[in-house]
Formats: structure tokens, C-alpha cells, sequence
């Protein structure tokens, strides 16, 4: 996988859950289509993608307290690409709590090997692991090959691996208004607000 030159983040879950994600995330329809906070796709198989990219916008999908709110009382994926640490990760969380987690950041550019696995992530994953680990020890340019670890991760249990191109589907655009704490929003929800 070649680097992708951006930064950005986004979650991934069944497209039933658009309305209440776009009110989790305090989102509306925006007029300025050339640069909205989060960009959201519902894909023919009925996935819902929400992205959102950096360029100065706190990564919240990052945040486990985003993650523990946003997945209560769904299984939702996260992604994660930073191009100057040269991190990638891709996440599973269900019922505000993280499932799965496979993460790899770059930083020391003497180890490129800086990564992190909890749980058991499921699909092709071991085989995704395997050959980039192998890939990375016949390496003779310390190219870092385990930075497509989680993209490829995504690509194999979402269709989506962190390319350039939107998955294919309905497309939406949203800006996001101030929003208070993920505790105050999950009490909110709570209440029916």
C-alpha cells in the first residue's frame, strides 16, 4: 500500500443507525459542500460510512470516550490514518466497549515494528498479518509495511481500505454544531432527547 499523504478517521456501522449517528453527532445538512466537517455514505449493501478528515479538526473517532458513546447499544468499526506519525488503526467497538483493536504507529524511524493488537480480530486477519510481517523482515529499505495492516484489515471486513475514493452510495454532508461532552449526550439519549 502506497502513503496516502492525509489524515483522517472514520466509523463504519449498519446504515439503520444513520439518524440517530447524525444526531449522536450533533450534524446537520451543510450548504458549503467543498468543505464539510464529516462526510457520511450509505453503501448499497446498507453500510453507513461517516468520514472525517483533519486539516486542523480534532480526530474524535479516535477518542474513546467518542467510542464508547457513539457504539452504546451498537457494534460500530473506527479507522485512523495520520500521515506524519505514520499511524494507522482499525478498531471494533460494541456496547461501549472495544472488541478488537489493531493499531501501528511509525514514530521511531528505526522501528518500523511499533505495534499493538487486543482482542482477536476476525476475518482475514491473520493472513493480512502474516504476510506483511513477512514483508517487513525481508524489507532491506525499512520500508514500513505493517502501516497497511489496518487499512487492509478494513478493506477485508468493510469493502473500504482508506483510499482515496468514497465507497459508492448515497452520499451526505454534514456540519457539526458545538457539542457538549460524550457523558452529557449519552444522559441526553437516555432521556429520548
Amino acid at each position: 500500500m502506497k502513503h496516502q499523504h492525509m489524515d483522517f478517521s472514520w466509523l463504519v456501522c449498519d446504515a439503520a443507525h444513520l439518524d440517530q449517528i447524525k444526531k449522536d453527532l450533533v450534524a446537520q445538512e451543510t450548504q458549503k459542500t467543498d468543505d464539510p466537517d464529516l462526510v457520511a455514505v450509505v453503501t448499497p449493501d446498507e453500510r453507513l460510512f461517516v468520514f472525517e478528515y483533519g486539516g486542523g479538526r480534532a480526530s474524535l473517532f479516535f477518542l474513546p470516550e467518542e467510542r464508547r458513546f457513539l457504539s452504546a447499544g451498537r457494534e460500530m468499526m473506527f479507522g485512523e490514518l495520520e500521515e506524519q506519525a505514520w499511524l494507522s488503526e482499525f478498531a471494533c467497538w460494541k456496547d461501549g466497549r472495544e472488541q478488537w483493536r489493531v493499531y501501528h504507529d511509525h514514530i521511531d524511524p528505526d522501528d518500523v515494528a511499533s505495534f499493538e493488537e487486543r482482542g482477536r480480530p476476525p476475518g482475514n486477519y491473520a493472513v493480512i498479518k502474516k504476510t506483511l510481517s513477512h514483508m517487513q523482515q525481508a524489507s532491506r529499505d525499512n520500508e514500513d509495511h505493517l502501516y497497511a495492516l489496518a487499512p487492509l484489515l478494513s478493506k477485508d471486513l468493510t469493502g473500504y481500505g482508506a483510499e482515496a475514493e468514497l465507497p459508492q452510495g448515497k452520499l451526505y454532508k454534514w456540519d457539526t454544531r458545538p457539542r457538549p461532552n460524550a457523558v452529557v449526550r449519552f444522559i441526553k439519549r437516555l432521556m429520548g432527547g
